[in-house]
């Protein structure tokens, strides 16, 4: 995550009423869990990539409502 910016103990500002577009940080809910994820724009889905580079990108077709909690405004960061 330190690559992205992000460290232990930051806070994000998450805004829920935003248009969505390709390179944003988004928080999704997926089978319970809050996920963090770039955004990225085919011709026909959303890929999802993780902050973690162990983990496996999503594919999100256009025709199938995102999860979306919010899309990532700030990193809020308290020394």
């Amino acid at each position: 995550l330190e690559k992205m910016g992000l460290y232990i103990g930051d806070q994000l500002l998450i805004e829920t009423s935003t248009a969505l577009v390709a390179g944003n940080i988004v928080l999704i809910e997926l089978d319970g869990k809050l996920l963090l994820r770039k955004m990225e724009q085919t011709n026909n889905a959303w890929m999802l990539f993780p902050l973690l580079q162990q983990l496996a990108p999503l594919e999100w077709p256009f025709h199938i409502p995102l999860p979306l909690v919010g899309v990532v405004r700030q990193i809020i960061r308290q020394f």
